[in-house]
């Protein structure tokens, strides 16, 4: 692959991306899908203990400074 700059042009190893593969799925009934459909297009958390706390977490983390 190649990266063109304005001045020059660069050559990367490009990676090989794996395809993203559309998935299957099957309801047993119309209201197994509606509350899929609601589940996956909700902007609502999901609250358990241990997601709480990995949020906790998260939120006090402090990067150390990067060494040069």
């Amino acid at each position: 692959m190649n990266i063109r700059d304005n001045k020059e042009e660069i050559k990367v190893q490009a990676t090989q991306i794996k395809p993203i593969r559309p998935t299957e799925i099957e309801f047993q009934s119309l209201d197994d899908l509606k509350k899929f459909v609601q589940y996956a297009t909700s902007t609502e958390k999901t609250y358990t203990d241990i997601l709480e706390r990995v949020r906790k977490e998260q939120k006090a983390h402090i990067r150390t400074p990067r060494r040069k």
